[in-house]
């Protein structure tokens, strides 16, 4: 979504920010009801910047997929690298990618809910097949998808 300020604002904005701090642009997805069974609303963050100026390197940190080597990621206020199973699982739950290149991430021999059932099982998102395919439909919804239409396709 685009960001709807003029490019002197949002300029202005970021520059007096403190230097120890990043900003980014949080945009609600979530429905109320999807608010009260998971007890928080869904957003998402993303980067922009010129080639070169680090946003694979943040999603790279920030996913844990190259460690920090100065400063912190702090999660609900705790440092990410010093966190205990529990903390990091909760983290893994709440803290997800979605890749700009499919074919890197899904397989062509697995149909699409493959993907999500993954994340669903491995996360314990759901307490039954029912509760785990009505929680894809509601995140599919969220995108302008249905479920019915591209869950049993292949990607």
């Amino acid at each position: 979504m685009p960001d709807t300020t003029s490019s002197d604002t949002a300029r202005s904005d970021i520059t007096s920010a403190p230097a120890n701090h990043l900003t980014w642009q949080q945009v609600a997805i979530g429905k109320a009801d999807r608010q009260q069974r998971h007890g928080h609303a869904s957003f998402v963050i993303w980067f922009t910047g010129l080639s070169g100026s680090g946003k694979s390197t943040l999603a790279n940190l920030v996913l844990g997929f190259i460690q920090i080597t100065s400063g912190q990621i702090l999660f609900k206020g705790t440092d990410v690298a010093l966190m205990n199973k529990a903390q990091q699982m909760e983290y893994r739950r709440e803290v997800q990618a979605i890749f700009q290149d499919p074919y890197a991430v899904y397989n062509p021999f697995y149909r699409v809910k493959h993907i999500f059932d993954l994340v669903v099982n491995n996360f314990k998102l759901a307490n039954s097949k029912s509760e785990a395919r009505e929680l894809v439909e509601d995140a599919l919804n969220v995108v302008g998808l249905r479920g019915e239409e591209v869950l049993e396709k292949y990607p």
